[in-house]
């Protein structure tokens, strides 16, 4: 499962995301890109309201905190040349398998709570810079232990021939 901060919704679909998916899933039904037949384009359409339901869900689970950079996102009082530099930022520090936990926390809860809890810039490149931290130090470990593994099982194959 894939999880976006609603923001990222309301910066690409106003402040009724909803309502504009809705909206562009029915007339991309009627008159949507021809190479695809009818029931794609609802296919696609249903699939980005679900994950919108989805996003919302999950956010309404995590603490929201005023001021935050969630918050200030919903709100549009950031400069847009400053979330273009942090979202920037982020693809370029960015290393994020969402099928992964940490300390029993999913990738998703802990990248929305990020957004939810930050009250800066800085604050938020922090916090977002451990995480990813976490996910190299936790990606390393599982490479090792997958190499650990294969010669365990070369040796004892080489074990096994010896005993046929």
């Amino acid at each position: 499962m894939i999880v976006f901060p609603l923001s990222s919704f309301n910066r690409y679909f106003g402040n009724n995301p909803l309502q504009t998916l809705t909206k562009i899933r029915d007339e991309s039904i009627e008159n949507g890109n021809p190479e695809l037949t009818k029931k794609q384009r609802e296919e696609l359409g249903n699939d980005l309201i679900d994950l919108y339901k989805i996003s919302k869900k999950f956010s309404d689970k995590i603490e929201l905190v005023e001021g935050s950079i969630e918050d200030k996102l919903r709100n549009n009082e950031l400069p847009e040349s400053e979330v273009k530099n942090l979202f920037q930022w982020m693809d370029e520090n960015a290393k994020h398998p969402s099928w992964m936990h940490i300390d029993g926390v999913s990738y998703d809860e802990a990248y929305v709570k990020i957004f939810h809890t930050s009250k800066s810039i800085d604050e938020f490149k922090e916090k977002y810079l451990e995480l990813q931290k976490n996910i190299l130090l936790i990606l390393t470990i599982l490479i090792h232990r997958r190499k650990n593994c294969k010669k365990l099982q070369k040796k004892t194959k080489k074990l096994s021939n010896l005993y046929k």
